[in-house]
């Protein structure tokens, strides 16, 4: 349920259990009320796990690795499909020197990922790669992107963190 079909779903929902209640069939109300609980809930968790990727993604540019992890991690129990997340849990772990937790973590990704969301697996590629290749790199900025964006967080979704941050 997207955040406008879940608001159509809860309202239309809602409509519709006034038009029973109306016709005195209260069992037909307590499911549709349940229903549009259901659908204003999972709107809500999908708004929630995308402010926490979000946030994850801040703080990996931030090179806050340990709350990249944690916020990371915790949008991830409430949306696994998320690709872009599972990366920023990666890179948080490999900033924080856990590269076999890292490793393991890219395992899990790939049997969770889309094969069809190819951009993230060559992501996932290039982030393996660089986790069997020795020491950490350091998340510097390029020239391609601001001072405080690293390239590497940019090849994730091909946008800055810029541009999911409200003004």
């Amino acid at each position: 349920i997207t955040r406008v079909g879940a608001s159509i779903t809860w309202h239309s929902l809602l409509e519709d259990a006034k038009i029973y209640e109306q016709s005195g069939d209260i069992p037909s109300v307590i499911v549709l009320l349940g229903q549009a609980i259901q659908a204003h809930l999972k709107a809500s968790l999908v708004n929630i796990a995308e402010t926490l990727s979000v946030r994850a993604k801040a703080a990996l540019i931030g090179k806050d690795f340990k709350c990249a992890v944690q916020d990371s991690s915790a949008s991830l129990v409430l949306s696994k499909l998320t690709a872009a997340t599972w990366c920023w849990r990666i890179l948080g772990l490999k900033g924080l020197g856990k590269v076999n937790e890292a490793m393991s973590t890219c395992l899990v990704a790939r049997k969770i990922i889309p094969k069809e969301e190819k951009a993230a697996i060559e992501t996932l590629n290039l982030i393996e790669g660089q986790l069997m290749d020795g020491p950490v790199p350091h998340l510097a900025a390029t020239s391609e992107s601001s001072s405080w964006e690293s390239q590497e967080v940019r090849s994730v979704t091909g946008r800055g963190v810029s541009s999911y941050i409200p003004p």
